[in-house]
């Protein structure tokens, strides 16, 4: 059995994962599931999870996992490599308050405001492409447009901020 703690939403998930052959046992906390899953490519899997087929495209870069299932985006980070980088005094690298990233590393194919735009929680941002799946990144929180990073066509790291709000 193989044991991973990840952050997810600022909390520490324990994922245990146990067989072979594509055939999964995976508990999520106390949440315990039967997985079927196929590799398709380097990045994109075939799961059947509880009767239902996903197609779950998966990346991952300096000690995050992002994963993106029916269009909902996900980003595990493992908690062992934060701990390091915040013992170390690397932790300081993260977002800036107000800074909205992309998940995964993918091409700005659309933006949905300009600096000084007044938003909405939940209001579209930006679409980035990623693995041939469009990403909707939306806004957190209410707040003004402060800056925009990036323009229609640009590469985008994940991670990087796309957008930057002032937040009320």
């Amino acid at each position: 059995m193989a044991t991973f703690d990840y952050l997810l939403d600022g909390k520490t998930v324990e994922v245990q994962i146990e067989g072979k052959n594509g055939q999964f046992q995976v508990a999520v906390g106390d949440k315990k599931l039967q997985v079927e899953a196929c590799r398709l490519s380097d990045s994109l899997l075939s799961m059947s999870v509880a009767g239902g087929l996903h197609r779950v495209f998966v990346a991952e870069r300096n000690g995050k996992t992002y994963v993106n299932i029916g269009g909902k985006n996900f980003t595990f980070d493992d908690a062992a490599v934060q701990a390091e980088q915040q013992k170390s005094g690397r932790s300081g690298a993260g977002l800036a308050p107000g800074a909205i990233s992309s998940p995964m590393p993918g091409n700005v194919i659309k933006l949905m405001v300009k600096e000084g735009d007044t938003v909405k929680e939940g209001q579209p941002l930006v679409i980035v492409e990623a693995m041939k799946m469009e990403n909707e990144i939306r806004s957190p929180s209410d707040g003004v447009v402060k800056k925009v990073n990036y323009a229609v066509g640009n590469l985008v790291e994940a991670g990087a901020p796309i957008v930057e709000l002032k937040t009320e």
